[in-house]
């Protein structure tokens, strides 16, 4: 299929198309005039590349992952667990959007739970237990670092935060003393840090215990995974331990 064709088809550009094949992100071959013919491979790799693009990744990232070597269907399974999660992320906000809509026309009023369901720091990570922790200093630290990304960044950041949790869903059939688990362990501590506040191991193995202790937390990250809370816990659990 020429370049042409394919843009009518899939609405990319074909200044945009020209751009993916300068960076190796998606090449076709040319025919004997030199022009770019698309084979039903070029096709499915821009299918998957416009996928990961409506997911906000980065061309670096989308590069990175078609240059995977696991089997494709893994990858995508993987992309799909993601969506899910956000979906419910958005299901949540939608519901409470439409309540409030409703209270507001039939003049009734919303309970404080029902005002904060789904947008409340439950859902992400509890700020009043993180300011009883950690202090109101650290937790305006780290809201400061969120607030300051654009769009994008935050985007990013929040693909990062699930792209950890879809890892070690990958990795809970290896024990934790595997070099690949203390290896995303560690990646993991230092994503908290350089986002979220100043962790230190034992905040880092006391972060681990409330995984299992408080069913919230074990709740929203077994979506990821059954089980995965428990392994995680562990996981974080020991590699405090070998480094403090």
């Amino acid at each position: 299929m020429n370049i042409k064709k394919v843009s009518e088809l899939t609405g990319v550009s074909i200044r945009t198309l020209h751009y993916y094949d300068e960076i190796d992100l998606l090449c076709p071959n040319k025919n004997d005039n030199g022009y770019r013919d698309y084979s039903d491979l070029d096709l499915d790799r821009l299918q998957h590349i416009m996928l990961y693009r409506k997911m906000n990744l980065s061309l670096n990232k989308i590069k990175a992952l078609l240059n995977d070597n696991r089997n494709m269907i893994d990858v995508l399974t993987d992309q799909r667990t993601r969506l899910e999660v956000q979906q419910q992320q958005i299901h949540s906000m939608i519901t409470l959007i439409d309540q409030t809509i409703k209270s507001k026309k039939e003049g009734k009023k919303m309970t404080p739970e029902e005002k904060f369901k789904g947008i409340n720091f439950n859902d992400i990570q509890y700020e009043q237990e993180a300011r009883e922790k950690y202090g109101d200093k650290a937790v305006d630290l780290s809201q400061k670092k969120i607030n300051q990304l654009s769009d994008d960044g935050k985007n990013q950041l929040s693909q990062d935060w699930i792209d950890i949790f879809v890892t070690f869903n990958q990795l809970k059939d290896k024990p934790i003393e595997d070099q690949t688990v203390l290896q995303h362990t560690e990646k993991f501590y230092h994503f908290l840090n350089e986002n979220f506040g100043t962790y230190s191991r034992d905040a880092f193995y006391g972060l681990g215990d409330m995984y299992i202790i408080d069913e919230r937390f074990t709740n929203n990250i077994n979506q990821y995974g059954e089980g995965l809370a428990k392994y995680m816990s562990e996981a974080m659990k020991y590699y405090a331990m070998i480094n403090s």
